[in-house]
C-alpha cells in the first residue's frame, strides 16, 4: 500500500535525489520538470522563494540572494575553517549568530532583509523532496531515510535530523553515504558474500573514495579518503578559464573582473562538461558575453580531459590512499561503484578501470545509488512486505567502547564495544571524597583500562553540591547510541532531580584505525592494570566519581532471527535498570519462540539460556512487529515484557530470578571468551543466515510452483530436493549453501 511508504533521500552538496521502494525496486522519482536530480539551490526574490533548477536559474542574475552549499555550513560553528574558507568564495552573505556561535545565511527574501540557519535551508531542499514525492504519489509520504558523509560529526547528523523535522519529515535513520551505496549493490547482488567494494563518490565540490567490507548482514567501512574541495565545480571552473583566455585571444577583452558574464559561462561549461560525457566534441556559444562581443568555439573531450589532467590524477590519488589505509591490495577489491554525477566522466571511469584491472559496476546509475540505498534502507525500517528485503536487514554495532573516568585513572566502560545499537545504558556511581561539592565527568572513547589514553570526547562540571560524607552522593549517568550514529550522554544527580546534558564531540575511525586502538588495548592491558594497582581513588587530589557496587555483572539480552544476541541490559548497567528494543519477530505455527540469555557472545547460543519464553498468537502473519521490554528490580528479578506495537496490547508477562553473583575472574575470563570467539561466531551466524535463506527460497519455490502451469512440477520437485538435501545437510559451511542458493535462482 502506498500510504505504507517510505524514501530515501540523498541530500548531496550539489544535487539531492529522492527514492522510493516498492514492487520489488527503487522509483528514483522525478521533480516537475522530469529530472531525476534536483540542484541543492535556493533563491530569494522579490516576489517567490525558488528551490532546484529555477533557482540554478537565479544564480546570474540574483547572486547575493542564491544560496548553495548549506551541507557545508549546516553543523558547523561559525569560526570553523570550512565555513571561514568558504565565505571567500560564497556571493552570499555568512554572519555570525553572536549567542550560538552559528553561521546565519542574510538574504533578501521578499523585500525583506532576513537570516537563515544552514539547516532552515537544508530544510527548505527537503521540504521540495517531500513536495517532489506528493506530486508522484498524489499523496504525503513523511517517514524517510538521509544520508551523510561518513565524516559527520555528532553535531552535524543532528543538524541534519534537525533539518528534516522543520521540513515536517519523521527521520527514520540517518545512514553514511558509502553505505547507502553499498545497500543498493546487495540488493541487486543478493548471492554475493564477502567482499570488498570501492565507493568512488566524485559530486559537484567534494570526491570520496571508501572501502568497505560486505559479508551477511555486516557492512562495515574499512577506510575512507576525500577531498572536501575536489570536483565537477574545478572541473567547470577550468573550463572557465579556458574560455576566458580563447575569449581574449579573439577579442582582445579580459572578461575575468566581469562578474554577470563569468556567470553565465559557468552556466554554459557546466552544460558543455555533461555534454562531453555522452560527446566526443561540444560548442560553446555565448551571445553579447561582454561588450557586446559573443563567444563561439568549440572543444573536443579530449582538450577537455587535458584541461583537467591534474584534478583527474588527484581522484586517483584519493583512491590509493583509502587503499593503503585498509591494508588491501588492488586485486582484493572485488567491485567498483560509483556514485554522484560527476563519476560518470569517461575519463574518470576509464582511469578507474586501468588501475584496478577491472570492469567497473554500472548496475545503479551513480547520481542516484546513493539515494536509491537510503530507500532500500528505509523500506527496510518501515517493514516493507518484500521477500528480498529480508535477507538485507543491517545490525550497527558500536565500533569502540564508551565510558567515563572513574577517581583512579581508570576507564569505566559503560557501552562496550560490538553492542549492536540502538542502545541506552545507565550506570550509577558516586562520591570519593568526604565533603565533595564538584563532580567532573569525563567521556572517553577506546579500549585501554586507562582512561586519559583514549579518545577524549567530552567534559561535564556539576558544582554546589550539597556537603556530605564519601559515597552518599549518588549519580546516575546515561549514554544513549543511535541508529544515526548520535551518542547523547547525561547525568542526574539522585535525589536533588538535577540533570545535565554532556556536549559529546564524537569521533568517528575507520576500521583501520579502531582495529588498531582493539590491539593497543589488549596490548597495554597488562601494564594498565600495574599502573591502576599502585593508584588510591585520589590519586590527583581530583573531582572525579567511583563505580556504586551494585550493577549488573553479564549482560541480559534476547536471541535474534539471525542467532545473533542483541543485549536489552548491557552488562555495568545499575541495578534496578529498565529497558526496551523493539523488532520484527518470527511467527512459526502461530507461536513465537522468545530466549532470554545471559552472557556477553555475540552468538545467542554461546551465552547461558535462562528461559524459553512460548508465546501463543492467532494471526496469519509470518512477523509481527514486537517491543520487549525488560525490567531487573533490586531482588534480581528479570520482568520480560513483551508487547504488540501494533495492537498495543501486552502478550507475554514472565519473571526469571537471574544470578549476579559472579567472581571477577569468571566475569573476565567471559569478556577474553567473547573476544576470541567474536570471528568464529560471525561465521556461525553467517552459516545459520545462509542456510535459512537458502530453506525459505526453497519453499518459496514449491508454493510458486503450485501456482505455475509450465514448469511447475519441475520447480516443486527441485524445491522439495533442496529442502530434503538442507535437511540432511545441517552444518553445511556458507558458501556451500550460497551456491545451493544460486543452483536454485537458476532454475
Amino acid at each position: 500500500m502506498d500510504n505504507e511508504l517510505s524514501i530515501g533521500i540523498d541530500l548531496g552538496t550539489t544535487c539531492c535525489c529522492v527514492g522510493i521502494f516498492r514492487n520489488g525496486k527503487v522509483d528514483i522519482i522525478p521533480n516537475e520538470n522530469g529530472s531525476r536530480t534536483t540542484p541543492s539551490i535556493v533563491s530569494f526574490t522579490k516576489k517567490e522563494r525558488l528551490i532546484g533548477e529555477f533557482a540554478k536559474l537565479q544564480m546570474t542574475r540574483n547572486y547575493e540572494n542564491t544560496v548553495y552549499d548549506s551541507k557545508r555550513l549546516i553543523g558547523r560553528n561559525y569560526d570553523d575553517p570550512e565555513i571561514q574558507n568558504g565565505m571567500k568564495l560564497w556571493p552570499f552573505k555568512v554572519i555570525k549568530d553572536t549567542k550560538s556561535n552559528k553561521p546565519l545565511i542574510q538574504v533578501n527574501d521578499k523585500g525583506e532583509k532576513k537570516s537563515f540557519y544552514p539547516e532552515e535551508i537544508s530544510a527548505m531542499l527537503l521540504s521540495k523532496m517531500k513536495q517532489i514525492t506528493k506530486d508522484y504519489l498524489n499523496h504525503e509520504v513523511t517517514n524517510t531515510v538521509i544520508t551523510v558523509p561518513t565524516y559527520f560529526n555528532n553535531s552535524q547528523r543532528q543538524a541534519t535530523i534537525n533539518a528534516a523535522r522543520i521540513a515536517g519529515l519523521n527521520v527514520l535513520r540517518i545512514i553514511n553515504e558509502p553505505v547507502a551505496a553499498a545497500i543498493a549493490y546487495r540488493l541487486y547482488n543478493q548471492s554475493d558474500y564477502e567482499k570488498y567494494i570501492l565507493v568512488f563518490d566524485l559530486g559537484g565540490g567534494t570526491c570520496d573514495a571508501s572501502i568497505l567490507y560486505l559479508d551477511d548482514d555486516i557492512i562495515k567501512v574499512k577506510s575512507t579518503a576525500g577531498d572536501n574541495h575536489l570536483g565537477g565545480q574545478d572541473f567547470d571552473n577550468r573550463l572557465v578559464e579556458y574560455c576566458i583566455k580563447e575569449f581574449k585571444d579573439q577579442t582582445g577583452i579580459d572578461v575575468s573582473k566581469n562578474q554577470k558574464a563569468i556567470r553565465r559561462l559557468k552556466l554554459v561549461c557546466e552544460r558543455t562538461k555533461w555534454n562531453l560525457s555522452s560527446s566526443q566534441e561540444s560548442t560553446i556559444d555565448i551571445d553579447c558575453l561582454c561588450e557586446g562581443e559573443d563567444l563561439s568555439l568549440k572543444i573536443s573531450r579530449l582538450e577537455f580531459e587535458d584541461l583537467c589532467s591534474d584534478y583527474f590524477n588527484r581522484c586517483i590519488q584519493i583512491v590509493e590512499r583509502a587503499l593503503n589505509d585498509s591494508k588491501l591490495k588492488k586485486n582484493n577489491i572485488n567491485e567498483i561503484i560509483l556514485t554522484s554525477g560527476s563519476s560518470k566522466i569517461p575519463k574518470i571511469q576509464e582511469m578507474l578501470k586501468k588501475y584496478f584491472g577491472k570492469e567497473i559496476n554500472k548496475r545503479i546509475a551513480p547520481d542516484e545509488a546513493i539515494a536509491c540505498g537510503a530507500a532500500i534502507q528505509a523500506a527496510i525500517i518501515n517493514n516493507y512486505e518484500d521477500d528480498d528485503l529480508k535477507r538485507l536487514i543491517l545490525l550497527d554495532v558500536v565500533p569502540l567502547s564508551l565510558g567515563i573516568e572513574l577517581g583512579n585513572g581508570k576507564m569505566d566502560f559503560i557501552i562496550e564495544r560490538n553492542t549492536i545499537i540502538p542502545i541506552i545504558c545507565t550506570k550509577r556511581y558516586k562520591t570519593i571524597k568526604d565533603n565533595q561539592t564538584k563532580i567532573k565527568l569525563r567521556v572517553y572513547q577506546g579500549e585501554r583500562l586507562i582512561a586519559n589514553k583514549n579518545q577524549f570526547l567530552g567534559e561535564y562540571i556539576i558544582e554546589n553540591i550539597p556537603k556530605k560524607p564519601k559515597g552518599k552522593i549518588k549519580i546516575d549517568v546515561t549514554f544513549e547510541f543511535d541508529e544515526n550514529g548520535v551518542m547523547n550522554a547525561t547525568a542526574e544527580l539522585i535525589d536533588f532531580k538535577q540533570k545535565k546534558n554532556i556536549d559529546i564531540k564524537m569521533i568517528y575511525l575507520n576500521e583501520d584505525k579502531i582495529n588498531k586502538l582493539v590491539e593497543e588495548g589488549k596490548k597495554m592491558k597488562e601494564n594498565d592494570l600495574k599502573i591502576l594497582k599502585g593508584r588510591n581513588d585520589n590519586y590527583e587530589n581530583n573531582d572525579l566519581i567511583d563505580i556504586e557496587e551494585n550493577i549488573l555483572k553479564l549482560s541480559l539480552g534476547i536471541e535474534l532471527m539471525h542467532g545473533g544476541m542483541k543485549k536489552i541490559i548491557p552488562r555495568n548497567s545499575k541495578i534496578p535498570s529498565k529497558n526496551s528494543f523493539s523488532y520484527n519477530a518470527e511467527i512459526n505455527n502461530n507461536k513465537i519462540l522468545l530466549k532470554v540469555y545471559q552472557g556477553e557472545r555475540i552468538l545467542a547460543i554461546g551465552n547461558t539460556l535462562l528461559k524459553k519464553i512460548e508465546i501463543n498468537l492467532n494471526q496469519k502473519a509470518k512477523f509481527i512487529k514486537l517491543e520487549i521490554i525488560f525490567e531487573l528490580n533490586e531482588d534480581l528479578n528479570l520482568i520480560v515484557i513483551c508487547k504488540n506495537i501494533d495492537s498495543g496490547k501486552i502478550i507475554a508477562n514472565t519473571k526469571i530470578q537471574i544470578n549476579n553473583q559472579f567472581e571477577q575472574e569468571y566475569i573476565e575470563d567471559q569478556l577474553e571468551t567473547s573476544i576470541n570467539m567474536e570471528k568464529n561466531d560471525r561465521k556461525k551466524l553467517k552459516q545459520k543466515n545462509c542456510k535459512n535463506q537458502f530453506i525459505q527460497y526453497a519453499l518459496k519455490m514449491v508454493e510458486k510452483g503450485k501456482e505455475m502451469i509450465e514448469k511447475g512440477n519441475e520447480m516443486i520437485e527441485k524445491g522439495k530436493e533442496a529442502l530434503k538435501w538442507a535437511e540432511s545437510h545441517q552444518k553445511e559451511e556458507a558458501e556451500v549453501y550460497i551456491q545451493k542458493f544460486k543452483n536454485l535462482k537458476e532454475i
